[in-house]
């Protein structure tokens, strides 16, 4: 059998740190990466829902703008539901500006009063 030098038991010794550290290492970046993983799992979960409720909120506005929906509410409340005289329609323009649509009389007499 062979004698051990010391300096090879250091330099054994200093190796097996070394390996036993980026073990630990390894084992630290792998559980982070699956954490991370499954926050982003979680994200995107909550975007999804929050894009079906997104889908939802807008279905049900534009079920409630209908002009069904706008004169059963007006009456329950005892109003006079709207007619076209007493109706303006307004647009949004590629500025995002709201202005009258351009066949409303109220647009007409806005045009005619104008300098």
């Amino acid at each position: 059998m062979r004698q051990v030098n010391v300096l090879e038991l250091a330099v054994v010794f200093v190796l097996g740190i070394v390996l036993f550290s980026l073990a630990i290492t390894l084992v630290n970046v792998q559980y982070r990466a699956r954490t991370l993983f499954v926050e982003h799992e979680r994200a995107v979960d909550i975007g999804r829902r929050l894009a079906d409720d997104q889908a939802d909120l807008l279905l049900r506005v534009r079920k409630a703008s209908l002009p069904g929906s706008l004169a059963d509410g007006a009456a329950s409340l005892g109003m006079v539901s709207a007619r076209g005289e007493n109706t303006v329609n307004l647009v949004v323009d590629e500025h995002h500006r709201v202005d009258f649509a351009p066949d409303t009389p109220t647009a007409e007499s806005a045009e005619g009063a104008k300098p």
